[in-house]
């Protein structure tokens, strides 16, 4: 069964398949999360979350206290939905140096910049070749 996850204060919702984490799910999206360990030991993808049910998994105490599990925490890299939505803190004030939804990307001149990867040209050109 798959839930969908709901993104606050925004209210943007991503889809996680049965079987994949809360990061996953925003990975696929194209969102990017901090993440480290991606097993429950670092804490760097802790996030709150405002409603419905999830498998934590199995987390380090030190990444994941009790006091924080009790406030409704939830490291996003083992964290599974259980409920049909979930919805997480995503993108507010305190969360803006370290979250990065996609959008298009905006200059200081207001024009849209393409996300993504960016392809340079091979300063040899296509036939060039190296010594190496």
């Amino acid at each position: 069964m798959s839930a969908t996850i709901r993104l606050q204060p925004s209210g943007h919702e991503v889809i996680c398949d049965s079987g994949d984490t809360v990061l996953s799910a925003l990975e696929k999206a194209g969102y990017i999360m901090p993440n480290n360990c991606r097993a429950g030991a670092c804490g760097e993808c802790k996030t709150k979350v405002l409603d419905g049910a999830f498998d934590q998994g199995m987390v380090l105490d030190m990444a994941l206290s009790q006091e924080d599990r009790a406030s409704g925490y939830g490291l996003m890299c083992m964290a599974k939905p259980l409920s049909p939505s979930l919805d997480i803190e995503f993108g507010t004030i305190d969360a803006l140096q370290k979250l990065f939804p996609p959008t298009s990307c905006s200059a200081t001149s207001g024009r849209a910049l393409p996300c993504g990867p960016i392809r340079l040209p091979t300063p040899l050109g296509p036939t060039a070749r190296s010594s190496c």
